[in-house]
Parts: C-alpha cells; sequence; structure tokens
C-alpha cells in the first residue's frame, strides 16, 4: 500500500488538529513529511511522556 493514501489524525494533547494524508497535514503545518512521521515514532513518543506536559503533537493512522 502507498503511504500517501492512508488517511491521518494529528492531534495536539487531546485536541484533534486536522485529518489528512501525511502530505496534506506536512502541507498545513509547514513542516516536512519526515516530520510528521516523527510524531508517531517511539522516540518522538518516550521523550514526551517524560516530560509530563502532555501537550504533543501524536499522529494517528486511521483504518
Amino acid at each position: 500500500m502507498d503511504l500517501k493514501k492512508k488517511e491521518y489524525a494529528l492531534y495536539k494533547g487531546e485536541k484533534l488538529v486536522m485529518i489528512g494524508t501525511l502530505d496534506e497535514i506536512a502541507k498545513a503545518q509547514g513542516v516536512k513529511r519526515r516530520t510528521i512521521l516523527f510524531y508517531q515514532s517511539p522516540a518522538y513518543l518516550k521523550r514526551h511522556e517524560k516530560s509530563h506536559i502532555g501537550n504533543y503533537k501524536v499522529l494517528v493512522k486511521l483504518d
């Protein structure tokens, strides 16, 4: 399957920022596609879970 066609939801904290493809979300956020993909990586999530702030961006793949 092509990653460009899948839809994702971008959250900041518990607030839904937007739903779209990786390219759509990256363009709307003004960042590279790689940055958007990084928001769902284990390293990024682990880094922010330790901060206890809870207001960080998370990318969730929609089925």
